[in-house]
């Protein structure tokens, strides 16, 4: 059931619902090239990256919910269909004649990363209208019974370009004087955030908006609305990567 547009349940809140995420093991691949002079590399490195996701339940605050914070059967957040193109300028050092045809090496690097991913969410509660009528709350007394098994979903796709940063490790093998096959450990981060603003799929199973045209409620004028958004924003994404590397020196 909508509320009117004053009423206290309808301000804005600066309450967060969080998640961390571990999208676990995904696809890697890349394309380097670049010149080497006296143990240095400088190179230009594309890289492909995806993930198949990871679903999550909200973890809440319950000091800031107060009366909210055990309201819910389910609050779940999925996050899938990760990708990611990273585009690096990467300086190496490699450490020769240290052992014969091994050449170890670290590097570092910087550039722009465009990461898309879909993210949808769940808030289902609890069914009981009892549980909302005797809700025990500091100051708000009982909660309206038709919030009993109302459900708030939202399904979006997110995409943003963001500067990034790596630091890598890794040991090539001379099969002959130019082709080197390896390995190659690195840590990215996206050091930034991205965040998008959309209305509600479904908001307490009704419409993104606390005045529908139809049946509005006390305090909405006939016809009016007063939609409501959601904001969606991350922390830094980051990931390790392993990688089997081939490489060619041109002379």
């Amino acid at each position: 059931m909508p509320f009117s547009p004053n009423s206290e349940d309808c301000q804005r809140r600066d309450v967060n619902w969080t998640n961390s995420f571990n999208l676990g093991n995904g696809l890697l691949a890349g394309l380097n090239f670049g010149y080497a002079w006296r143990g240095f590399r400088v190179e230009v490195e594309y890289l492909h990256r995806e993930h198949s996701g990871e679903k999550k339940g909200g973890v809440q605050d319950p000091s800031a919910l107060d009366y909210k914070s055990n309201e819910f059967l389910e609050a779940s957040e999925i996050i899938s269909d990760v990708s990611a193109d990273h585009f690096f300028g990467n300086l190496y050092y490699d450490f020769h004649g240290l052992f014969p045809k091994v050449i170890p090496y670290v590097g570092v690097g910087a550039g722009v990363t465009k990461t898309s991913m879909e993210i949808s969410g769940k808030y289902l509660r609890k069914t009981s209208q009892t549980f909302f009528t005797n809700l025990a709350t500091t100051d708000k007394g009982p909660k309206n019974p038709d919030l009993a098994g109302t459900d708030t979903l939202y399904d979006d796709d997110l995409s943003d370009v963001l500067f990034g940063y790596q630091f890598m490790a890794g040991i090539d093998y001379a099969l002959t004087d130019h082709l080197f096959v390896g390995v190659k450990a690195r840590y990215a981060d996206v050091g930034g955030n991205f965040s998008q603003r959309n209305a509600y799929d479904r908001l307490r199973s009704h419409g993104s908006t606390v005045c529908p045209p139809q049946n509005a409620p006390t305090g909405c004028p006939t016809g009016a609305r007063n939609d409501i958004n959601y904001r969606l924003e991350t922390d830094a994404l980051s990931f390790w990567g392993v990688s089997l590397n081939l490489k060619y020196f041109f002379q």
